[in-house]
């Protein structure tokens, strides 16, 4: 006899996501046979891309969330309902919306995560290791969101296959958060396929670049430093070379279907009209780049440079990658008194139409994100040596059009940062050029203590302590018994 299971979690990989409205697990007339669904490769398969499609539609599909983290970084500017964001005070009412999706987002993943662990293990159709590397990949999504949940809330609910059916539950705090998520990816490290089995999906390299941030987060240099250097030492991964500042099309253009750099990417090859949204954010409707309309859709330029912030002054002209991803422009407002009048340009598509139609791919993890990373390692491991300069060489070689992997006459020397401080400050710079419009600079500097520091230096902002974490969306509190706001709620809100 068939058994049914008719609750809304199971249902979701058959329907849309619920609004912010509605409980998690709300019950549906919906039910679906779940000795059948997993019992083969291709229904498998479907649930993950599930999974797959929810993270998706978090980190590359929606703009909010990373137009947020863009806002907060020491060079870009918010805009419009966006200026308060680069504020430094606390998120005002008008951006709940945003984060309270972000929070439904993560949880979106988590939810169809937690079905796929719980029911794979019953199908019969599939072997112990299928079953295995089914369950890797699903506990890369649920452990990559809920470190996303630590890391911008400081505590959650831990839902997990377990307790799934179970609504009314107290917030757990963010250190057994981390731990939880922990454990997740380093099962994903051990289990994952070697090579992703479609874009979209976690390779047994994504895991390690996912472990090593986590890693990275708790400020472990020395648990990251091995993964990293898997990576690096396996030789499927190098650096696209450059001669010119449109060479950087090769890398990050809309007609590129992969690149050796690709460790992890928000591939838009299978998402139809839904691509990089962010991209909407820096384009502006007017803005030409390499002879063509930025965006053929348009554009909301709630994300902006200003040629008279110092980081812009401070950047070397002959850095091709410069010219390439600034745009001077028009006025478009300003902020504390500064014009923006510049875009960030690093993304762009000249030909499809539609609401967020750039075809772009987002570099979640390239292989520059893994030198930098091994280099950070590196110098608070044992402090700066020539294999970490070496790292930070072939980023910066790179981006004078030398070959990324040959000494150069704009090699950078060790003898001039022979220092943890010294190494760290250069680092911090090359990172600000290499990753802009990336959705990486705040993640990085708070994690690096360094937010304060570079922020006042490049925006002349005192951070408020109490941005440093968004809201518990309302709905939690509403339709979870367990949580009080007047306790559980972060301070600020």
């Amino acid at each position: 006899m068939k058994k049914y299971i008719s609750i809304f979690l199971t249902a979701v990989l058959l329907m849309p996501f619920a609004t912010s409205c509605e409980k998690w697990l709300e019950e549906h007339p919906y039910s679906i046979a779940t000795d059948t669904f997993y019992n083969t490769a291709a229904e498998a398969d479907a649930a993950i891309a599930s999974v797959s499609r929810k993270f998706y539609n978090t980190y590359v599909g929606d703009f909010n969330f990373p137009s947020m983290l863009e806002c907060f970084a020491d060079n870009i500017y918010g805009r419009g309902s966006w200026a308060a964001n680069s504020e430094y005070t606390v998120l005002n009412p008008t951006n709940y919306g945003r984060s309270d999706g972000f929070w439904n987002n993560f949880y979106s993943i988590i939810r169809d995560a937690n079905i796929v662990i719980s029911r794979i293990p019953e199908a019969t159709d599939l072997t112990e290791a299928q079953k295995t590397s089914y369950i890797a990949e699903a506990r890369f999504f649920r452990g990559y969101a809920y470190t996303s949940l630590a890391r911008y809330y400081g505590k959650a609910v831990l839902r997990t296959e377990e307790n799934m059916t179970e609504w009314d539950q107290p917030l757990t705090p963010g250190a057994t958060i981390y731990n939880f998520a922990l454990e997740d990816l380093k099962f994903a490290v051990q289990n994952c396929p070697d090579k992703a089995a479609t874009d979209n999906r976690p390779s047994k390299d994504a895991a390690r670049a996912a472990l090593a941030e986590f890693y990275l987060i708790q400020k472990d240099h020395a648990s990251a430093k091995p993964l990293l250097e898997a990576i690096i030492s396996s030789g499927k991964y190098s650096l696209v070379p450059v001669k010119t500042s449109r060479d950087f099309d090769n890398l990050f253009g809309y007609t590129v279907t992969s690149t050796p750099e690709e460790v992890f990417y928000g591939k838009t090859s299978d998402v139809g009209a839904m691509g990089f949204a962010m991209v909407m954010m820096y384009s502006h409707p007017s803005a030409i780049v390499n002879g063509g309309k930025m965006l053929k859709s348009g554009g909301w330029y709630g994300l902006c440079l200003s040629s008279e912030n110092k980081w812009i002054k401070e950047w070397d002209d002959n850095d091709l990658r410069k010219n390439f991803v600034i745009l001077p422009f028009q006025r478009m407002g300003e902020f504390d008194g500064l014009p923006l009048d510049a875009l960030m340009v690093k993304f762009y598509d000249h030909e499809h139409s539609g609401s967020y139609a750039c075809t772009c791919d987002n570099p979640i993890y390239r292989y520059a994100d893994i030198l930098i990373m091994e280099a950070e390692c590196i110098n608070e491991t044992s402090g700066p040596n020539e294999q970490a300069m070496e790292y930070l060489n072939m980023i910066h070689r790179r981006a004078y059009g030398y070959t990324p992997n040959q000494p150069s006459e704009v090699d950078y020397k060790l003898a001039d940062y022979n220092t943890k401080d010294k190494f760290m400050e250069l680092l911090v710079k090359e990172h600000s050029y290499e990753f802009i419009g990336e959705a990486k600079r705040w993640n990085f500097l708070v994690r690096t203590g360094l937010a304060n520091k570079y922020v006042k230096e490049y925006k002349g902002r005192d951070i408020n302590p109490n941005m440093m974490l968004f809201r518990i969306p309302e709905s939690e509190f509403n339709y979870n018994a367990a949580l009080d706001p007047s306790k559980d709620q972060n301070p600020g809100y």
